[in-house]
């Protein structure tokens, strides 16, 4: 996800740098917006490395575990986002924000994976 991130941020620099506008105006934006897609990639990968994992319960709470083995408990917000094999998921946690993250499993292979998509059907958060 990082990777379209990136691409789309420089898509955007391209765009912002090619509009009609007088250059001391076209240049400053597209800096602005590179700094932007830079902080904004830095936070996620800074949230990314924080979590080791997910467990997602009937009723759409979560539990996160961090990195460093805490817990926190959060819940399943509207943006997850649920496919056959890939999910985005989007746990918004108290106090922390709300986290998304890209997540792939096979539900003829593992049963983890059928749970999430059965509850993830049955609430509107999905």
């Amino acid at each position: 996800m990082l990777g379209s991130g990136l691409a789309f941020a420089l898509l955007g620099a391209g765009v912002l740098a090619t509009l009609p506008l007088p250059i001391g105006v076209r240049l400053p934006f597209a800096a602005a917006w590179l700094l932007c897609s830079i902080a904004s990639s830095a936070r996620l990968m800074k949230r990314y490395r924080g979590i080791s994992g997910y467990r997602i319960y009937a009723d759409g709470s979560a539990e996160i575990v961090r990195a460093d083995g805490r817990r926190a408990i959060g819940r399943l917000v509207p943006g997850t986002f649920l496919l056959p094999r890939l999910a985005w998921l989007r746990v918004r946690v108290a106090g922390d924000g709300a986290v998304g993250e890209l997540i792939a499993g096979d539900s003829r292979t593992s049963q983890q994976w059928r749970r999430f998509q059965v509850i993830c059907r049955h609430l509107s958060a999905c």
